[in-house]
């Protein structure tokens, strides 16, 4: 019921922008960032989270410093055996602005034994999703107008433990 409901804001969000969604129909930058918002969180530009700073965090696919074990007590990603933290990745001129990246804590899976340690038998691997997030884009020969441009981009969402090969 819930995922309906989320597809149904999506559907409802992007008739609601379709019109700067191309070169062709350009909007004034009121107009888009509202259409934006309207795309990423399904509700009104004033409602939308507050934005954020271009992030210099590194890339997902590096490891983060710190431990590497489970937490029985922990959130679901820190009692994984396969463990990650998240990282916000910010980007002013894409919608939305702010997503939450998970990246592997550890290089191989932790061992279910007492004490933990890293299992060599298995590899700690991100999970990407491929979501569609909207850039914005100076509307070709109109001055302070723009377009939102559709583009796949990967999010990793969580780790998973792996057989090495």
């Amino acid at each position: 019921m819930k995922l309906a409901a989320i597809l149904m804001l999506q559907a409802v969000a992007v008739a609601v922008a379709q019109h700067c969604l191309s070169p062709s129909h350009c909007c004034g930058q009121a107009e888009v960032d509202g259409a934006g918002a309207q795309l990423s969180y399904g509700q009104p530009r004033a409602l939308r989270p507050l934005s954020c700073n271009v992030s210099t965090t590194p890339g997902p696919g590096l490891r983060l410093p710190g431990p590497c074990h489970a937490n029985p007590n922990g959130p679901l990603n820190a009692r994984a055996i396969a463990p990650w933290d998240f990282w916000e990745d910010c980007d002013p001129a894409r919608f939305p602005q702010r997503l939450l990246q998970a990246r592997c804590r550890c290089r191989h899976c932790v061992s279910l034994r007492k004490p933990q340690r890293q299992d060599l038998g298995g590899n700690s691997m991100p999970v990407n999703v491929n979501l569609t997030v909207y850039y914005r884009q100076p509307c070709p020969g109109r001055t302070g107008a723009f377009y939102l441009e559709p583009r796949p981009y990967q999010v990793v969402v969580a780790c998973v433990c792996l057989l090495a090969r």
